[in-house]
């Protein structure tokens, strides 16, 4: 019978030269054969195991991927949706192309909370692992130990298998291929340091990508945005071919030219050129190459692991969400007008945005683990080909650093290394000022500028006489509609008020000057039905009418910043204790009320919004008013400014936008008064640099005695001028 087994065992040649009749076994190769036997039947044993393990998973084949083909349907149409949602939460949570919130803060505050469901997610996993143990400590997808390969345990040898079957679990603990009863070391352990690595790097991607987009929405609407991510599938396929020697077929490229050919369709004239300028193309496709490498990346990371993908996500957005800490920080230092960390979150549209960014977290990773990975082109070959032993390439090939065991000891290093550079990136991109008012479209050498004021009259104020500044003031004339200039006049009449002239006034109430506005906006009203708002600055402010080119000429335009110290500010209230200012001595505030109060009660004003225990302070040299409100800032105007109340300018006028703001909103939660953030100084601030004057899109105060400062300013606003001139 024992002769029977052997032949069945092994193959005749073999069996002939062990048991043959021309070899008889001596006695003393019985102990080898044993061995030889007993190692051959724990074969066959462990074969027919795998048979049975085969059959049954043969099984239940049909149903789980019957199951899996609805989880990828169901992934894929969330992340269609999710993907459509945030173009359209990110455009509608924009005033002027502005967002009241810090990106940076909004995109670290998703991560963390994707952080925090990776691992709820992971528990759950590690908790079913144990229970299915019976009990006994959960043992990682992965090994621990970076030395060991991830296939470790399924390319060792058998024997190895046996004997580490035979030592128990006592011994298993000793080989390091153990994790002990704690969550924490299993998460910790989990995943190799060399995916770790690599997961730290795509995290930096990502913080590049996820700042753009905020940035590729001021700049762009979102159907072109989605347009030009369709062309992803082009710089995917030469990422592939130029980093995995993935063979892209004839027909796969005839599908990306055509795409590419649709997708120019769309964005070119011939006539007018593109749809934007080369500068926006150029942010769109550099973030569709940034989309499309770190989606071959997190592909390639997923395929060289078999770690669990919630443990993998727990270190990808940990590291996403400190990267995106310290840019908010960056952003903050450099950036003067960068919202705090927890500002501008009370819209409803900030909230969704973060919500939206963590669902397409969590709708990607669907993606990745039920449909295919990076896109259709990595579908095509997901598998490495076997090499020539008839084995499949190890997971090492799949990371290229694993070549490199001594690079180990230096991956901090690399990555601290990899996160200034793409700080730095982001620095620049932060001082260069580079935003929608930034971009200028140029169409075949030809200039498109328009000014956004060309249909706006623009109210410059003196204090004082000083004529000799009307000439460098009326530089501005090229980029409105038309030029007001106000300057006290001691030998005017009366109060040198101007009620006819739509070009000069000689008011001596500098306290309310509001007055001779709405006077001006009368006059506008009765005879300029080709002029579309006013915007009032003082002379001493600079103006880069071109910077404003993004925003809503509908709406109101007025200082924005509660915190005084941070330039021109704007704060409502009911209590004086809530800001510091010399006029409450004066008893401004109880004017500002019984104005308030007398046009609650008016028969013109009563049906305006007015809250007559409430008053705002602000800084109010640079303002922008559209035509629809001039009826509405005349008739205020006439209660503030009588002499009964005589308000104070700096209250009257932001009280007044504060009513009109409450009235005339369409929506509760949709503004019409746009915040003016980006200006430097405030009422009382001086000596801006060179520097400051040619950054900022506005500011206060312009010292004309400073030559170098006032040249450098008139001489970028003459360049502007050249280019209205060249399409005039």
């Amino acid at each position: 019978m024992i002769h029977n087994a052997i032949l069945q065992t092994f193959p005749c040649g073999a069996t002939r030269h062990i048991i043959g009749k021309s070899a008889p076994v001596s006695l003393s190769a019985l102990p080898s054969l044993g061995r030889i036997i007993a190692s051959s039947l724990r074969q066959q044993a462990h074969a027919m195991a795998i048979s049975k393990d085969a059959t049954g998973l043969a099984q239940g084949l049909t149903s789980v991927l019957s199951h899996r083909r609805w989880y990828a349907a169901y992934s894929a149409a969330a992340l269609v949706l999710i993907q459509v949602g945030i173009g359209i939460v990110l455009k509608a949570a924009q005033t002027d192309n502005h967002y009241a919130f810090s990106p940076s803060s909004s995109v670290t505050i998703s991560e963390f909370l994707k952080m925090l469901l990776a691992i709820g997610f992971f528990y759950r996993e590690w908790a079913a692992r144990v229970a299915e143990n019976a009990g006994r400590a959960y043992l990682p997808v992965s090994a621990s130990d970076d030395s060991v390969p991830l296939t470790y345990e399924m390319e060792r040898p058998l024997e190895e298998s046996d004997k580490q079957r035979e030592m128990g679990d006592e011994a298993l603990q000793k080989t390091g291929l153990w994790v002990e009863r704690s969550f924490f070391t299993a998460m910790r352990k989990e995943v190799s340091t060399d995916i770790a690595f690599g997961l730290g790097l795509l995290s930096l991607f990502y913080v590049l990508i996820n700042n753009l987009v905020f940035v590729s929405y001021q700049v762009a609407d979102p159907a072109t945005i989605s347009l030009t991510k369709s062309g992803v599938t082009c710089v995917t396929a030469l990422v592939l071919m130029f980093t995995l020697n993935t063979k892209i077929t004839g027909i796969q490229w005839l599908a990306i030219v055509l795409q590419v050919c649709g997708l120019l369709v769309t964005q070119y004239d011939p006539k007018a050129g593109g749809v934007y300028s080369v500068g926006v193309y150029l942010l769109l496709v550099f973030q569709v190459f940034l989309s499309a490498v770190s989606g071959v990346f997190n592909q390639g990371l997923l395929q060289a692991s078999s770690a669990s993908l919630h443990a993998s996500n727990i270190i990808l957005y940990g590291s996403g969400a400190w990267s995106n800490l310290l840019c908010h920080v960056l952003m903050r230092t450099t950036k003067s007008n960068e919202p705090g960390f927890f500002e501008g979150y009370g819209s409803l549209h900030a909230i969704l945005i973060i919500i939206n960014n963590v669902l397409i977290g969590l709708a990607i990773n669907a993606v990745y683990k039920f449909v295919f990975g990076a896109s259709w082109l990595y579908a095509m070959n997901p598998t490495p080909k076997p090499n020539k032993s008839g084995s499949h390439a190890s997971n090492s090939q799949h990371r290229p650093w694993t070549s490199l065991p001594n690079l180990r000891k230096f991956y901090l290093v690399l990555y601290g290394i990899a996160q200034l550079i793409t700080l730095a990136l982001i620095a620049a991109m932060s001082i260069s000022g580079f935003s929608a008012s930034n971009i200028v479209s140029q169409k075949n050498g030809t200039s498109s500028v328009t000014s956004p004021f060309e249909k706006a009259l623009g109210f410059v104020r003196w204090n004082g006489e000083h004529p000799e500044r009307i000439p460098h003031v009326m530089k501005y004339r090229p980029f409105f509609h038309t030029m007001h200039i106000s300057m006290p006049d001691e030998t005017a009449p009366g109060q040198g008020l101007n009620q006819t002239s739509l070009t000069e006034d000689a008011a001596k109430i500098t306290f309310t000057i509001y007055r001779q506005v709405a006077l001006t906006m009368q006059v506008i009203l009765d005879t300029r039905p080709d002029i579309t708002g006013l915007f009032y600055f003082h002379f001493d402010s600079w103006i880069d009418p071109l910077a404003w080119s993004d925003i809503n000429l509908e709406n109101f335009y007025f200082p924005f910043l509660t915190d005084k110290t941070k330039g021109p500010f704007t704060i409502c209230m009911n209590d004086t204790a809530k800001q510091d200012w010399w006029g409450w001595e004066k008893d401004v505030h109880k004017k500002a009320m019984e104005a308030a109060s007398a046009a609650k009660s008016s028969a013109v004003t009563q049906n305006y919004t007015i809250n007559d225990h409430e008053w705002c302070l602000g800084w109010s040299d640079i303002y922008y008013i559209p035509r629809r409100f001039f009826g509405d800032f005349i008739r205020l105007s006439e209660v503030f400014a009588n002499p009964q109340f005589d308000v104070f300018h700096e209250v009257a006028i932001p009280t007044i936008v504060h009513i009109i703001d409450n009235s005339r909103r369409e929506s509760p939660h949709i503004p019409v008064v746009n915040h003016i953030s980006d200006c430097w100084g405030d009422c009382c601030s001086s000596n801006p640099s060179v520097d400051d004057v040619l950054r900022y899109p506005c500011g206060h105060r312009l010292d004309y005695l400073n030559k170098p400062v006032t040249e450098a300013f008139f001489a970028k606003l003459a360049s502007e001028a050249s280019l209205l001139k060249k399409h005039e």
